[in-house]
């Protein structure tokens, strides 16, 4: 979770906070992010290669390579569609809009993705342990994990989400007087991140346990729906659109997530304080 979540944007932070004292290219923080995430790659080999006790020119053959495609190629995809997902809202406003509401946009999307900042962290330490739950067939123990988990990203995404809806003009002024024109998207994103952290991550429960084709499904469909109503909103409504857009997809595809696991497992991702007759 460190090299993965953490190193490059922390290393890159300090060294861009010393350099930018005596450099003031428009490139240096490009040319930061670029070292770093070689210098982390690099070091996290070299750590990789050290805990697991394997030498460089070491390999191993118990798995098939067609088995290991059959598990990486669906999570590449999942994670392009995503990628494409996560930008597709933000090419469409620079075709049909300005240069400034793309602007104005961005920045209310990255506040935004604050409401659930805790959720990949935590599901990134606990999906190997829905793995090896999975794995020995513990579904009871499992749920309860899961269920711990959710509530840690419900619990810390409510003082975000309330903080956002209390001061949104507040918050994008830091940026700019202009920017105070995206504070209905940023409401609408902020809410869109937050059903996020009620439905919980099916998503990374899917792919742990081995349906991870499922998962690509899903977000195929989404990122399709994405497409089609950036198309047909941003047009009319600007970074409102896309905004909602953004928000419907995102909730439409977890609650596809939360169907699937249901019928799966047995048992709802969903967490929240009034539902818990669903626990």
């Amino acid at each position: 979770v460190f090299f993965s979540k953490v190193s490059v944007v922390l290393v890159g932070t300090i060294i861009f906070s010393i350099l930018i004292l005596y450099v003031k290219e428009y490139y240096l923080p490009i040319v930061i992010y670029v070292i770093c995430i070689v210098l982390m790659s690099i070091l996290c080999w070299i750590v990789w290669f050290k805990k697991s006790g394997l030498s460089l020119l070491s390999y191993s053959d118990s798995l098939e390579y067609k088995t290991i495609l059959s598990v990486s190629v669906p999570m590449l995809l999942s994670k392009s569609s995503l990628l494409l997902m996560a930008w597709t809202d933000t090419i469409i406003l620079g075709i049909f809009r300005t240069e400034g509401e793309v602007g104005i946009y961005n920045v209310a999307f990255r506040i935004a993705i604050l409401t659930s900042f805790t959720l990949p962290t935590i599901f990134s330490i606990t999906a190997p342990k829905f793995a090896g739950l999975y794995g020995i067939g513990d579904t009871k123990e499992l749920k309860r994990v899961f269920r711990i988990s959710t509530k840690m990203v419900f619990w810390t995404s409510i003082p975000v989400l309330l903080t956002i809806y209390l001061f949104p003009s507040f918050i994008l002024g830091i940026f700019g007087s202009a920017f105070k024109e995206g504070v209905f998207a940023l409401l609408i994103l902020s809410f869109g991140y937050f059903i996020v952290s009620i439905f919980g991550s099916a998503g990374h429960l899917l792919q742990m346990t081995g349906k991870q084709k499922i998962y690509l499904n899903i977000i195929l469909i989404a990122t399709i729906i994405n497409i089609i109503l950036n198309l047909v909103l941003v047009p009319v409504y600007g970074i409102n659109g896309a905004a909602l857009s953004t928000m419907v997809s995102m909730a439409f595809a977890h609650l596809l997530m939360v169907i699937f696991v249901y019928k799966i497992f047995g048992f709802t991702t969903i967490y929240f304080p009034l539902m818990k007759y669903l626990f």
